[in-house]
């Protein structure tokens, strides 16, 4: 009777422990597939949201890059233009030194005749000058020659005179010449104004073009930035695909202090690296994904590296 009796209360035990189990086994399974859902939840806001952040880089280096090709195409018209009008200017001074040098040529040598036939002029009334004083002087010793000579003399005055009209016609050229020389220093002196007005215009477009390079160097180092920020979301991502969530049978201890899992040291998920753990060596919490602001549980390990 007493055999009988603990054989029932020991089958009624096994039949309790065997419920139990069940019982905890069904709301292992529940807690389970909970946290599944909720990571496979968290994984696809997760992806959406770096899709999103992709989708945002890529927008904004295609705006860089129109601003950039704006930016060159301004810098290269600016360029043409400069050039453009660089060679007309210097086209431009070339033919005016040209004929300067030209008027300056012609006028030399209008100087140099005008000096000869001024020289050879007042040679000849020199001359002219001595013969009637000599003349003057025979007058009176030979009255009568004088007399007869009279006609003579006043043709050679005429002479002399038409003579003198000429190189006073000479000097009014000389004149002439003098006031076209002037006229030409007028006109160079107009253009090295508009040459100073064109290197100033040159420097202004030099300035322009050095703010221009700037802008240029800014707008590389905003898109190197761009790059490098979207490389680290890329290593984040790759980091967070690489991430494997550990099955429940294959780990039958703690993969940290091998202490053995049973039905009171229950097994516990590190919510960052996908690990198991005991309850702890997996206490604390942390921020895993910029998704989710409120903290999961981590593993030590996790938890230096989210904390630091």
């Amino acid at each position: 009777m007493y055999v009988i009796h603990s054989a029932r209360a020991e089958q009624e035990s096994r039949l309790i422990r065997t419920q139990t189990l069940e019982q905890i086994h069904e709301e292992f399974t529940n807690y389970l597939t909970i946290v599944h859902t909720i990571i496979t939840d968290s994984k696809i806001k997760l992806e959406k949201q770096i899709e999103i952040d992709n989708l945002k880089l890529f927008e904004q280096q295609q705006q860089t890059e129109k601003q950039l090709n704006i930016i060159k195409d301004e810098y290269d018209k600016l360029m043409k233009k400069y050039h453009e009008e660089k060679q007309k200017f210097e086209i431009q001074l070339g033919e005016l030194n040209h004929n300067l040098l030209q008027v300056s040529e012609s006028l030399s040598n209008a100087n140099q005749t005008v000096d000869i036939q001024q020289e050879k002029y007042e040679k000849q009334i020199n001359s002219l000058e001595n013969e009637l004083e000599s003349r003057t002087k025979k007058h009176e010793m030979q009255l009568l020659a004088l007399t007869e000579n009279l006609a003579t003399v006043r043709s050679e005055l005429r002479i002399t005179n038409e003579k003198l009209s000429n190189v006073h016609q000479i000097k009014s050229e000389k004149s002439d010449m003098e006031a076209r020389l002037v006229v030409n220093q007028d006109e160079r002196r107009v253009l090295l104004e508009r040459s100073l007005a064109s290197e100033s215009k040159n420097e202004k477009l030099i300035f322009e073009n050095n703010q221009l390079t700037k802008k240029n160097t800014d707008l590389e180092s905003a898109l190197q930035e761009i790059a490098r920020e979207y490389q680290v979301l890329q290593i984040q991502t790759n980091k967070l695909n690489q991430r494997r969530w550990l099955n429940d049978d294959d780990i039958n201890a703690c993969m940290k202090c091998n202490q053995t899992f049973s039905v009171t040291q229950r097994k516990h998920h590190c919510r960052n690296c996908g690990n198991i753990f005991c309850d702890s060596c997996s206490s604390k919490t942390a921020i895993v994904a910029a998704s989710s602001k409120k903290p999961q549980r981590v593993c030590d390990q996790c938890y230096k590296d989210l904390t630091s």
